[in-house]
């Protein structure tokens, strides 16, 4: 007993010096104004895929060949999230994209409540493993744990895309899911969260199944910089549910993490989708809410550096779990 208390203070001691050299390191590496200066904007995120600006692009897709599809949970109406919601129709009305609002309860498959790999958003193409995979997703609702706080369909994606890429790491998965049945609150959750994405490693192409990595998706939460936005590099935010619409504050905002639960409106009055007509892709918007690339990017990478180490100090409450 003696030497295996003696063993954990020096694995204790170990992980607290590895991360106080990891946190040294990130915090020379990316506090640099340098990134700012850099006249180079993928110096922080480069994106892993192609941005089509134009019809001649091999890459082209016909805008009659396009659908926004937005699911309503169950219960809930368009003025929950009014402003998102007209966004997103008046610029699939501007592209000449199909858009569709349903609720889920249009679709033959099992609810599974808020769709931390997020779920809120994903791109599937129309093939047989795609259209498999979400119905088995759907099902994967009757194996949430009893009695954890296991995170619904948010906790549930970890696992079950564990299991469908790793179905021999037996070891690993069995670690994982005793952590997530034993979850019982938010550190847990992320613990848990964390022993699955060690089994990902780096990689986030897995063939048929990719993981935009932090930094390069289409959709990002607002307040990691306090609702201010790039138009060179941000294409949709998410979090403006109309019951935390805030009133925006005089004097000047700044480009840092502010409030989970709260939003600014970057609109000018309300959209008249008369006028969302093809080609008309003009904006009203709130100059306060603009930002060149490399201060956006700048401000995501310093709150990246803080989830790498968060992300170790989960790591090791697995231990406990």
């Amino acid at each position: 007993m003696i030497i295996s208390q003696k063993r954990l203070c020096i694995a204790a001691l170990s992980t607290i010096f590895s991360l106080f050299l990891l946190y040294s390191f990130l915090s020379l590496r990316f506090r640099s104004t340098e990134i700012l200066n850099s006249p180079d904007s993928e110096y922080l995120y480069n994106i892993p895929y192609p941005v089509i600006r134009s019809s001649s692009s091999e890459n082209w897709i016909a805008s009659e060949n396009i659908a926004i599809i937005i699911v309503l949970a169950e219960g809930l109406e368009r003025d929950f999230y009014r402003i998102a919601i007209d966004s997103v129709e008046c610029y699939a009305r501007a592209h000449g994209y199909q858009f569709i609002l349903t609720h889920d309860n249009n679709w033959g498959c099992d609810h599974l409540k808020d769709v931390k790999i997020a779920t809120g958003s994903y791109l599937v193409k129309n093939t047989p493993y795609s259209i498999q995979l979400l119905k088995e997703f759907s099902e994967y609702e009757r194996k949430l744990p009893q009695d954890s706080f296991h995170g619904t369909d948010n906790g549930a994606i970890h696992l079950f895309l564990a299991e469908k890429l790793f179905p021999h790491n037996l070891i690993d998965l069995e670690l994982c899911r005793r952590a997530w049945m034993n979850s019982r609150n938010v550190i847990d959750l992320l613990g848990y969260s964390s022993c699955v994405r060690t089994m990902f490693g780096a990689s986030s192409d897995f063939g048929k199944v990719r993981i935009l990595q932090k930094g390069t998706g289409y959709v990002r939460d607002g307040w990691l910089t306090n609702g201010i936005f790039s138009p060179e590099r941000d294409f949709m935010l998410h979090g403006w549910k109309m019951n935390q619409l805030a009133t925006l504050p005089p004097g000047r905002l700044l480009p840092v993490p502010k409030f989970v639960d709260k939003w600014y409106n970057p609109f000018h009055g309300e959209f008249d989708m008369q006028k969302c007509g093809l080609g008309n892709t003009t904006w009203n918007l709130n100059q306060k809410f603009l930002a060149t690339r490399a201060n956006i990017e700048y401000s995501l990478r310093q709150y990246e550096m803080r989830s790498a180490i968060q992300k170790l100090e989960f790591l090791g409450a697995l231990h406990y779990l």
